[in-house]
C-alpha cells in the first residue's frame, strides 16, 4: 500500500496508523488498536502487521490486492484463511477467498459488497457468515466471525492442517503466516493431516473432502487421517444426500477422476457413495481381458482423460 512510513523497527508486531503515522503498536492487533484509539481517538486507523524480513513473496489474488486498502481500515484485524492461503503457498492465485474477523462478519461482507458495487447475502446468520458475489469473475468472498475465542482457536478447529493457515490481509509474504497446526510443513512434505482427532467424526463428509484434496494436490494421507477416512463409510449416512452428492461431484470433477474412484475404493467408501460402480469389482471377464471390470473401467477412464487433454491442447 502506498504512503506507508518505514515500519521496519516494528517487525513482527502490529501497528495502528493514522494519516500515515504510527499511532499505536502492539504484539496483537487489538493492543495496537487500543493504543491507536487512545492516541488518535478521532481518526480512522489503518491496522497493519509488519512482517519480519526474509519471507517468500506469496502469489495472492489481484482482488485481494484491490481490497487491501479498504480492509485494513476496518479497525479490526481481517485475515485471509483456508484454501486461498494454501493455494498461495503452492504458487496459485485462488478465485474464491475466505476471510475471518473477530466479530460482525456479515456487516463487513455488506460493506465490502458496497465498496465493490456487487451483491452480498447472509450465508449463515447463526455463525455470522456473509458472502459477497462477483458474478462477472465467477468469484465469491466469504466473511465469517471466529469459530471459538480467537484466531488460533478458529484455525485449530478447521479440517486439515493445510487449510488451517491464516494471513493478515496486510501481509504479502510467508513471514506473515499464522500456522498453529503445522500446515505449511505438511504441505511442503506432501501430507494431508487432520487438525485434531475428531475432524471426520464431527463431519463425516470431510472424508470425501480429504480424498479430493489428496488427488487434487498430490498429497498422501497421514496415518491417523487414513484410519479416520476408512472408518467414515459407516458415518456418511449421518450426512444429507445433497451434501454427499455435491462433494462427490467435486471429487469426480478433479483432473484425475479415475484416481478419485480408486481412492474411494481403497478406503472402503465406494460402496457407500457409488454402489453400482463398486459392484464392478466382483465381475470377472473372460479372455482376452486380463483385469476385472472395475480396474478395466478405470483404465479406460484414464485413457479418456488423456484423450480429452490432447484434444483440448490441439494435439493431432
Amino acid at each position: 500500500m502506498v504512503g506507508l512510513p518505514d515500519l521496519s523497527a516494528y517487525a513482527g508486531r502490529w501497528v495502528a496508523l493514522a494519516d500515515g503515522a504510527v499511532a499505536g503498536v502492539g504484539q496483537t492487533p487489538m493492543e495496537a488498536l487500543r493504543w491507536g484509539r487512545h492516541n488518535r481517538p478521532k481518526e480512522t486507523l489503518v491496522l497493519w502487521f509488519v512482517e519480519p524480513p526474509g519471507g517468500e513473496v506469496l502469489v495472492l489474488s489481484p482482488l485481494l490486492e484491490q481490497l487491501r486498502p479498504f480492509l485494513v481500515r476496518q479497525e479490526m484485524p481481517v485475515y485471509l484463511v483456508g484454501g486461498a492461503v494454501r493455494d498461495a503457498l503452492l504458487g496459485q492465485a485462488s478465485h474464491d477467498l475466505d476471510f475471518v474477523v473477530p466479530e460482525k462478519a456479515i456487516s463487513l461482507a455488506f460493506r465490502v459488497a458496497d465498496e465493490l458495487g456487487v451483491p452480498a447475502y447472509v450465508l449463515d446468520r447463526e455463525r455470522d457468515t456473509g458472502r459477497v458475489v462477483l458474478p462477472e469473475l465467477a468469484t465469491t468472498l466469504d466473511f465469517a466471525s471466529f469459530r471459538g475465542a480467537d484466531l488460533l482457536a478458529d484455525l485449530r478447529d478447521r479440517d486439515f492442517t493445510v487449510n488451517a493457515i491464516a494471513l493478515p490481509v496486510s501481509a504479502q509474504t510467508t513471514a506473515g503466516l499464522i500456522d498453529p497446526c503445522g500446515g505449511q510443513a505438511d504441505l511442503a512434505a506432501g501430507v494431508l493431516r487432520m487438525t485434531h482427532a475428531r475432524v471426520i467424526e464431527d463431519d463425516p463428509l470431510r472424508a470425501l473432502r480429504a480424498l479430493r484434496l489428496a488427488v487434487t494436490f498430490g498429497l498422501r494421507l497421514a496415518a491417523e487421517t487414513e484410519s479416520a477416512v476408512s472408518a467414515a463409510a459407516d458415518l456418511l449416512d449421518q450426512v444429507s444426500t445433497e451434501r454427499v452428492r455435491d462433494e462427490l461431484l467435486r471429487l469426480l470433477a478433479t483432473a484425475v477422476p479415475h484416481e478419485a474412484i480408486r481412492q474411494l475404493d481403497k478406503y472402503q467408501l465406494l460402496r457407500t457413495v457409488l454402489p453400482e460402480i463398486a459392484d464392478l469389482a466382483v465381475i470377472e471377464q473372460s479372455p482376452p481381458h486380463h483385469e476385472p471390470v472395475l480396474p478395466h473401467t478405470l483404465s479406460v477412464l484414464a485413457w479418456l482423460v488423456q484423450l480429452e487433454t490432447a484434444v483440448l491442447d490441439g494435439e493431432p
